[in-house]
């Protein structure tokens, strides 16, 4: 539709409606009030608008000729009216069909407006506030009581929503706070507790929900809330607001949400905890017990933390941190910065940082400060900072590996290409390093070091500093003294493999003249 659809006051206050391609001579009135009553809702749909009045619901394609009621037997007039994903909610005026407060949904095909059978709803009295993919709004319900109810405009999809007992609050103010400009603010909605058996419960904002013995589903589409598991199991999804929730004695699921918020599991373990974060929310996930999964999400801030039992653990942006737990975990890191827990033993997979602890087996990660304490085994690290643990490290063999050793004793396998060196200063420890295809710069530590050649190196070019002659050790594999060469160059021990054996290891000592009896034939 290449023209716009509008609607204006005429000089009798009523509601018509015009079409225009933006030029004054081509704008048109297409509808007569006089005929259809006053417009009392416009919703686009399907690149048509879908207009409702007073006395039924008609779409348009921006020409009066084009302007038609859509057929459906005896319309009912349509005010208070909202689009809700496509459709048009509306709610039905007194007419010749007699419906009163009737909710009705348009889709603006030839099908036509439809009742939406709402349960225990008798009548309508406040117009549809937009939450969500749904509307609330304010009724009487067949009771003849006072209702908060809630639609997506299908039958299923349509409930009453219980006011907590006892508490100064209505359904008129929560739909109040829903429509005001800081809608998250909570309403001081008190508490509700949950009966036994299984429970459905979409909680108004501001309520603090307190689960009961049966398998529990909580939603909080509607705004912020607390939810307190019990001994049953819990099922918690989250909407666009902060919300708190704590399982039980039983096992959780919960869905975080979009707006963030503090979700812990329930002591029974085997939680299910996901982050559903936007962009600048902050969301904390904590685990329980044995079995616990917990999942980040790709925007936003996470914490996630691991429980007391062996927990599984998966990443995803940058801005999130992972604390392990008391027991071993399986933690697959992502861009996230991951801190290894008290019990030691995890398995770390990615991460962009990670910090072991206690000994823990590191894969494919950015950089790595190794434990304080125990032995860590670190598989493919871009950066290696070890402290005083013990670390067995692999180099990356698709980019260089820059490692600086600690206090503990360190084990290197060099793993890098001529075009992928690595990089290893030592500290106090003792330092190994198993010399293989590729380059290496090695500055010694105060320890003792060794370096081992096996006979099947490709191509090496090794340059080391701060050796150690008599101390330090030159071990050779599969090779002869025969094998070998030592010559001084510039104050440098060059030591070469010649050709005739597998050609191209060359060991620079830098600064050492007379290497004694450093070289150990194996």
């Amino acid at each position: 539709m290449d023209r716009f659809v509008f609607s204006s006051a005429n000089a009798a206050r009523n509601t018509d409606l015009h079409a225009s391609d933006g030029a004054a001579s081509d704008t048109t009135q297409i509808l007569d009030v006089g005929a259809t009553g006053s417009i009392t809702g416009l919703r686009n749909w399907r690149d048509k608008p879908i207009i409702a009045t007073l006395y039924g619901v008609l779409v348009s394609d921006g020409t009066a000729s084009g302007t038609v009621a859509v057929p459906a037997g005896d319309q009912p007039g349509a005010h208070r009216s909202t689009a809700v994903a496509g459709n048009m909610l509306f709610v039905a005026a007194p007419g010749s069909n007699g419906a009163s407060g009737t909710l009705t949904v348009s889709d603006g095909t030839a099908s036509g407006p439809v009742p939406v059978r709402v349960p225990g709803l008798a009548s309508i009295s406040d117009a549809l506030t937009v939450v969500a993919n749904g509307v609330v709004f304010d009724g009487t319900d067949t009771s003849g009581g006072q209702a908060l109810l809630t639609s997506d405009g299908t039958g299923s999809g349509s409930m009453e929503l219980a006011l907590p007992s006892g508490v100064a609050v209505s359904a008129a103010s929560v739909i109040a706070a829903l429509r005001a400009p800081d809608a998250v603010a909570p309403v001081d909605a008190g508490t509700v507790t949950l009966p036994g058996g299984a429970q459905y419960y979409a909680a108004m904002p501001g309520t603090t929900v307190l689960a009961g013995s049966g398998a529990d589903t909580i939603s909080a589409s509607l705004g912020q809330v607390t939810v307190l598991g019990s001994s049953g199991s819990l099922l918690f999804v989250g909407g666009a607001h902060q919300s708190s929730v704590t399982g039980g004695a039983g096992s959780a699921t919960l869905f975080g949400g979009a707006g963030g918020g503090t979700y812990a599991g329930g002591a029974g373990g085997n939680n299910i905890l996901v982050s559903e974060n936007a962009i600048d929310a902050n969301t904390t996930l904590t685990g329980a017990a044995a079995g616990d999964r917990i999942f980040g999400s790709a925007y936003g801030s996470d914490l996630l933390v691991a429980g007391a039992g062996r927990e599984s653990v998966v990443g995803s942006s940058s801005y999130t941190t992972i604390d392990g737990g008391t027991a071993p975990d399986v933690i697959f890191g992502g861009s996230a910065t991951v801190n290894g827990g008290a019990g030691g033993g995890d398995t770390i997979v990615g991460g962009s940082v990670v910090n072991a602890r206690d000994g823990d087996a590191i894969f494919g990660a950015g950089n790595v400060i190794g434990s304080a304490s125990g032995a860590d085994t670190i598989i493919g690290a871009h950066g290696v900072t070890g402290q005083g643990g013990n670390m067995l490290v692999t180099g990356d063999p698709e980019d260089s590996t820059s490692i600086l050793t600690g206090n503990g004793a360190s084990l290197i396998f060099m793993e890098g290409g001529i075009n992928n060196p690595l990089y290893v200063t030592g500290g106090n420890g003792s330092l190994q390093v198993v010399l293989s295809s590729g380059d290496a710069t090695i500055n010694e530590g105060n320890g003792p070091a060794t370096f081992d050649v096996l006979n099947d190196i490709v191509s090496n070019a090794t340059a080391i500093s701060g050796f150690k002659p008599n101390i330090d050790r030159i071990d050779v594999f599969g090779l002869t003294p025969t094998d070998l060469t030592v010559k001084v160059v510039g104050g440098n021990s060059l030591i070469n493999l010649p050709a005739g054996t597998p050609a191209g290891i060359e060991i620079t000592l830098l600064g050492v003249t007379d290497v004694g009896h450093s070289i150990v034939f194996a």
